[in-house]
């Protein structure tokens, strides 16, 4: 049904906002985030220990601000794997 309901709503979204307006909005954004992404985990799990640690399984980095804010402060990404309940905008 998922699929179903995705072509549905890919579907309204071209007839009322039209063709560029998806290709710009979410057909663009969902072809190329994901290699930024890879990039940025790579950074945060690889060569980690593949325990339950929080310290010891994945690590922060530092980024630029501009980055930070993009990746919603995932930088803390310790932090993050630490304070679950803890908003990104409070790490």
């Amino acid at each position: 049904w998922q699929i179903g309901a995705t072509a549905a709503l890919v579907a309204l979204w071209a007839a009322t906002l039209g063709v560029r307006s998806l290709l710009l909005t979410w057909l663009v954004p969902a072809l190329l985030g994901p290699p930024c992404l890879y990039f940025v985990q790579m950074h945060e799990h690889a060569a980690c220990a593949l325990d339950a640690d929080g310290l010891s399984n994945t690590r922060t980095t530092l980024t630029s601000p501009l980055i930070n804010y993009v990746m919603w402060n995932m930088s803390y990404h310790a932090e993050h794997h630490l304070y679950t309940v803890v908003p990104f905008h409070a790490l």
